[in-house]
């Protein structure tokens, strides 16, 4: 899959011109924010990116060896990438809601078992996200990594590898590879 990675510093305007330099008609942009530049960031990316969807969020980040929670990244995907987005909205309260949108961007991205990633940013209510994924996913036969995390445990194997070392993994993680 063909993407970009870019890294910007400064101020907010500043810091996308830099993530951004080289990125040409993205199919999807995944950020990642200070907390105090989200808001900016997001309404720059959609000024110069307007037909593409943008997904992001706040925290520190690992890009290109170097760990900041200063700096704005940005991952383009491209045109083999097939992406689709959304929000699910009062999720504490009635996630089965969103369940009919959720199955149709996964029946238009038509996922297969072993070459879909499922990214999701979730700001509260974890277990109702997962319980959610976890429906629509399983019907096209794509595992959940909540799914294989107790799989995992079942066999007594309850440490994942992680960039080369094998770690616990109490919690999902934001970027998760879907088999």
């Amino acid at each position: 899959m063909k993407s970009y990675i870019g890294v910007g510093t400064g101020s907010a305007a500043n810091a996308v011109s830099e993530a951004t330099r080289g990125l040409q008609s993205p199919e999807a942009i995944i950020f990642i924010a200070p907390y105090d530049y989200m808001q900016e960031v997001a309404r720059l990316l959609q000024e110069q990116y307007p037909q593409t969807p943008a997904i992001g969020t706040i925290g520190t980040k690992l890009v290109n060896g170097q760990v900041s929670d200063k700096n704005v990244s940005v991952l383009g995907l491209f045109s083999d990438a097939k992406v689709r987005c959304g929000i699910i909205e009062n999720i504490s309260e009635c996630p089965v809601v969103a369940v009919k949108d959720i199955e149709r961007k996964i029946a238009e991205v038509a996922p297969g078992k072993d070459n879909t990633v499922c990214i999701e940013f979730c700001t509260g209510e974890e277990e109702k996200l997962v319980t959610t994924f976890t429906s629509c996913l399983a019907k096209k036969g794509v595992r959940w990594p909540a799914e294989l995390r107790s799989e995992r445990r079942k066999e007594n194997r309850p440490w994942w590898p992680i960039m080369g070392k094998y770690m616990r993994m109490p919690v999902l993680m934001p970027l998760s590879k879907i088999r």
